[in-house]
């Protein structure tokens, strides 16, 4: 039994090390898509794939946080764009750092107890990312709004 708890202790530390790393990768990606839609708008197509038609527009989405930006001609609002991708840039950076935390808290309760000092205090910034996440979405879609 302890090698089977063993065994689920390594793969959640895998797993969310691997996700951790997604995470920021995707905050990486929606920076460079956003400088993009600030300096040079036919980049977008190297970062950002999705559909968009002239009568419904394009709808992006990250986390619960979307954005219906409008098509003319063919061309996505940039401002829209923009916007999003601040918004998803700092959402994707807040769910790496929880699963950051996740990490380190699986690492360090490893053979001991769970109830550590630095351990209660990484649960509570958990907490508190995962509040920031739908206030991020929630000012930012008030920000595309006005």
């Amino acid at each position: 039994m302890k090698n089977f708890s063993k065994f689920i202790a390594n793969m959640a530390k895998i797993i969310t090390k691997i996700v951790e790393v997604f995470q920021w990768v995707g905050a990486g990606l929606m920076l460079a898509a956003t400088v993009c839609a600030l300096v040079n708008p036919d980049w977008i197509g190297y970062f950002i794939g999705f559909d968009a038609c002239e009568s419904c527009g394009a709808k992006l989405s990250v986390y619960g946080f979307e954005i219906q930006a409008a098509v003319t001609n063919g061309q996505v609002d940039m401002t829209a764009l923009f916007l999003f991708g601040i918004g998803a840039t700092l959402i994707l950076g807040l769910m790496a750092m929880i699963f950051r935390n996740l990490h380190l808290i699986i690492k360090k309760s490893e053979g001991t107890t769970p109830f550590q000092h630095d351990n209660v205090r990484m649960f509570r910034e958990i907490g508190i990312f995962s509040i920031a996440v739908p206030v991020v979405g929630f000012v930012m879609s008030v920000i595309d709004r006005c």
